[in-house]
């Protein structure tokens, strides 16, 4: 909002799958800028599942000798609970595991330092892409620069996530919005500044369920602009592009983070290409 005018914000996007980071600055008028970004598309809490559900099975071989393999029913029980547990150490200091398979079990108790132990090495992974992200800005940003940081997804409800980036950062991270409610509510908000259509004479909205007048909506009552307080965005491009040459080398036209343009947003390049033999034909 107007409140955060002039100020940059990082966006801390840890949710089940994926990992995004995103540095924004925001301008009077509401508008948003993003100036760069970076994340890891397998960084997620299915991950933090994955590392304690391997920890009890360790557990349970101890004890027993043997666990369930990956397509045993029991299996695919011990990733709830390992999940679950994963919650529950969210907001507890201690829960209890109970692990049941052919007629054996074991109760394996669960502090958060040892879900942390676990994890420690992916939150840092995390922590790191923040890093590149300041640095991949023009300028360079500074912790000392970022003025708020958002969390957004489940997985940073996870306390050491907050912790972790209060002591690199020197602040402490935003829990004012809802985790998870503020990824919908981002959604919203991209869907309402994106028309489903373009054409050559501007954007096409979505066409309405209904009519004002209660009959069926038609094209006419889709072509309606945006409402007038809506934020206005600049986005980057994610990932470096580029087109394969001689030597099955990439050569990037595009860099990561390059600003989008225009309506719709896009980046573009040129680049002289020569054959490479003489007479080729492709």
């Amino acid at each position: 909002g107007e409140a955060a005018a002039g100020k940059n914000i990082m966006v801390y996007d840890l949710g089940g799958g994926t990992f995004d980071v995103t540095v924004l600055r925001a301008s009077p008028g509401r508008k948003f800028a993003v100036v760069s970004s970076d994340g890891d598309p397998q960084l997620g809490g299915k991950d933090f599942d994955a590392m304690l559900l391997r920890y009890l099975l360790e557990q349970f071989k101890a004890k027993h000798g043997s666990v369930p393999e990956g397509h045993d029913p029991a299996f695919f029980e011990w990733e709830e609970r390992a999940e679950s547990a994963k919650q529950q150490l969210s907001e507890s200091l201690r829960v209890q595991v109970y692990l049941t398979w052919q007629g054996r079990t074991a109760q394996v108790s669960l502090d958060r330092t040892t879900l942390e132990d676990l994890i420690r090495p992916r939150v840092e992974d995390s922590v790191l892409k923040c890093r590149n992200a300041l640095e991949a800005a023009n300028p360079p940003l500074r912790w000392r620069d970022i003025h708020t940081i958002l969390l957004v997804g489940g997985s940073t409800r996870i306390p050491m996530v907050a912790r972790r980036l209060q002591e690199e950062s020197g602040q402490e991270p935003s829990r004012k919005l809802d985790p998870d409610e503020v990824v919908a509510q981002g959604a919203a908000v991209h869907c309402m500044d994106k028309p489903w259509e373009w054409d050559d004479g501007g954007s096409m909205w979505p066409t309405p369920a209904s009519s004002a007048d209660g009959g069926p909506g038609t094209v006419e009552d889709a072509l309606q602009p945006p409402p007038a307080d809506m934020p206005e965005f600049t986005d980057v491009v994610t990932h470096d592009l580029g087109i394969e040459v001689v030597g099955h080398r990439v050569l990037k036209l595009i860099r990561r983070n390059a600003a989008l343009r225009g309506r719709p947003p896009q980046a573009t390049a040129s680049h002289l290409f020569n054959t490479a033999v003489d007479n080729q034909s492709a």
